[in-house]
């Protein structure tokens, strides 16, 4: 059971302005990075597509939740990577930084990428590009005596990896300048910047919108101008409030749209918790002016054994329809606080703006031993890509394993990145493909040995190269499992990849199970109780219940049912109950019900609601 503000407690350390320090670099990360080659008996030789390494980094948390894109491809096929370069196993020389893969030589442009931000303790990046090559990196970095601000870059010529960098004027309060941070970028097909970010405060988040037109001359890229929101001059716009760093943004390649979606707290919700939360959605339709009120895409209520777990993913289709993923995780809540969640059990789900239907893409409901560790659950850190051509969906996740673990910390699962395919907008999802296919030469491994993927994300659009389609990932590939940053397992220099994997590779079929997003409990109309006083006991009887696969069995306990709620005393798999030799002293009292449910969470026994009572309770008639 993570706490929230537990977790932002830890997160606000990383935050913390460090003395600036000579940039330094390690031997190890000047090494020169070309394609992927390791030992032939490395399971790294068995990736889907092909692998290319664009530089190391001693961090090993790209982002807390929401991932955003931290690759992203332009017109002529090149593929734009951002990541957070920790420098030193201190990591008090923490940057962003860049490279590109070229297709022309099928390699990287630079050895080990190149510095994007001007000021220290930068990092949390996420870039986006247009058709000419231009690549617009959004972080955030903690000047001299300030707090962190949210930045977004331009360079001077297309991926010539120079760049200058600007922020929104940041909002201020008696406290001082607010930290408005983590921020995710989109660029519309004007060539305008979107910047979601989030303020963290004691009980959850803020989520800010910002909007930047980049500037040139002579043909040279100079920088981003902000726009002002409010008659104090600031450059962010408040949009409401949150939960976890959530915050996602994209933008319609078809029209003026800009979505925005994030997580917050449930309404009616007691715990103050990430997993406590819906799923909220923000348009904008005359590109980031003016929006519309928020909405509750999930509605999760007490009754729901699954609530938003804080990482999604959206992207505008070639339709101009939204399209939306997100986590789940097992969660539900009593009206005196008492509460149920898990390390492992988790789902991911898509939302089709089209259809409003929700569909699932993973699952990964079983609990396990070794824990993926803060802030993680089964499969979750979903990032969406949308086929341009065929308008298939593929959906790249992060999915832990009981199969490998680590020595150290409390033998912490290690994860690999997979990949799932919708060949009919969203109404069916392939079982997921292993993208990155790894596992440990020992087990448990040690740090240094393990081979942990993590932080990945896919560019908005599949590109082509002749008839062939082409998935772009980018992702950290961490040799101990678990966060360092969170105080799980060992420091160790990591490294950042670019995978290329053709399209053709990954199959439609077959389908994953498709769950239900809500846990919806149907009461049955049809019981029939049977009752022998003389040696047999009683029975109870009902019909099916679609979609149910459990069923909970409520009775009164005094046999009076005005002033004794009927209480569950049994679950059963199938329709049929006897208890032999139970004898009722008084059967003209004795109430039963009987409850439907589909996968119920393991909540504690609690006594029959009374709107469902009222529906299902069966009166015994001797």
């Amino acid at each position: 059971m993570r706490s929230l503000v537990f977790l932002l407690t830890i997160l606000s350390v990383l935050w913390l302005e460090n003395s600036l320090a000579q940039q330094t670099r390690s031997a190890a990360s000047n090494i020169a990075l070309m394609q992927l080659t390791r030992d032939p008996l490395s399971p790294l030789d068995t990736p889907l597509g092909d692998v290319y390494q664009a530089g190391t980094t001693w961090y090993d948390m790209q982002h807390n939740a929401t991932a955003g894109r931290t690759v992203a491809i332009d017109s002529a096929g090149y593929a734009h990577l951002v990541w957070t370069n920790g420098l030193d196993i201190t990591n008090a020389n923490r940057h962003v930084y860049y490279n590109v893969w070229m297709p022309g030589i099928s390699g990287m442009q630079w050895p080990s990428g190149v510095q994007v931000n001007p000021v220290n303790r930068a990092g949390f990046a996420t870039v986006a590009t247009d058709a000419n090559g231009w690549a617009f990196p959004a972080f955030h970095h903690v000047p001299t005596g300030g707090p962190a601000l949210t930045q977004a870059a331009i360079d001077f010529d297309p991926r010539a990896g120079a760049f200058t960098a600007t922020g929104p004027v940041p909002v201020t309060d008696t406290a001082g300048t607010r930290n408005t941070i983590w921020p995710k970028v989109a660029l519309d097909g004007d060539g305008i910047v979107h910047v979601v970010s989030s303020y963290s405060h004691s009980n959850g988040m803020l989520v800010y919108y910002s909007r930047g037109t980049p500037t040139f001359d002579d043909g040279h890229g100079l920088e981003i101008v902000w726009q002002t929101m409010n008659v104090m001059g600031e450059g962010f716009r408040f949009l409401d409030s949150a939960i976890a760093v959530s915050a996602d943004i994209t933008a319609s390649r078809q029209s003026q749209r800009i979505a925005v979606a994030y997580t917050k707290l449930r309404e009616g919700a007691i715990n103050i918790l990430q997993q406590n939360s819906d799923v909220m959605l923000m348009l904008s339709d005359d590109g980031g002016v003016n929006w519309n009120a928020p909405v509750n895409l999930t509605n999760f209520t007490d009754e729901d054994e699954q609530h938003a777990f804080g990482d999604l993913s959206i992207v505008f289709d070639d339709n101009d329809n939204l399209q939306l993923a997100f986590t789940v995780c097992s969660f539900w809540e009593l009206p005196d606080s008492t509460f149920g969640t898990s390390d492992y059990l988790s789902r991911i789900f898509q939302w089709n703006e089209a259809t409003g239907e929700f569909h699932t893409v993973a699952s990964a409901w079983t609990e396990g031993t070794h824990r993926p560790g803060q802030g993680f659950v089964n499969v979750c850190r979903p990032s969406l890509s949308v086929d341009p051509i065929s308008g298939d969906l593929y959906c790249v996740y992060r999915k832990f394993t009981q199969d490998n673990w680590s020595a150290s910390d409390s033998a912490l699962a290690g994860s690999d990145i997979f990949v799932s395919r919708s060949i009919d907008d969203g109404a069916h999802w392939s079982d997921g493909t292993n993208l990155t296919q790894t596992t440990p030469l020992v087990n448990p491994c040690v740090a240094g040995d393990c081979m942990n993927e993590r932080d990945a994300t896919v560019a908005e659009r599949v590109t082509y190269s002749g008839a062939q389609g082409y998935l772009h990932l980018a992702w950290e590939l961490d040799f101990d499992n678990g966060t360092w940053l969170l105080n799980e397992g060992t420091r160790t220099l990591n490294e950042v990849y670019y995978q290329r994997v053709a399209i053709d590779l990954i199959p439609a079929t077959p389908h994953v199970t498709d769950e239900p997003l809500h846990n919806t409990p149907a009461p049955v109309d049809d019981l029939v109780i049977s009752y022998d006083p003389n040696s047999t006991g009683y029975s109870l009887h009902w019909s099916t219940v679609p979609g149910a696969d459990v069923y909970n069995l409520y009775g009164s306990s005094s046999l009076d049912l005005l002033f004794s709620p009927l209480s569950q005393f049994a679950t059963v798999a199938d329709t049929f109950f006897h208890c032999p030799g139970c004898l009722l002293l008084a059967p003209d009292l004795a109430y039963f019900g009987v409850i439907g449910e589909h996968n119920p969470p393991a909540r504690a026994v609690a006594p029959m609601p009374d709107l469902q009572r009222r529906r299902a309770v069966h009166r015994l008639i001797p």
